[in-house]
């Protein structure tokens, strides 16, 4: 039985989830953290444009 699923898309996916949750809570976050949360999520809106790359290429390869 052949896959069509990627694996690699698939874990991009899963970063940009990420990503974008830990965006949405970075403040609730540098209320425990500190200003070590905000460091690292304060770009955590880069999952959206991750997301339209991927869906890009879903539908590129979809095409084929």
């Amino acid at each position: 039985m052949k896959s069509d699923t990627i694996y690699s898309v698939q874990a991009l996916r899963g970063l940009a989830v990420i990503l974008v949750v830990m965006f949405h809570f970075r403040e609730d976050l540098s209320k425990t953290y500190g200003e070590v949360a905000d460091l690292l999520f304060i770009n955590g809106s880069i999952g959206v444009d991750l997301f339209f790359m991927i869906s890009g290429f879903i539908a590129y390869y979809v095409t084929l």
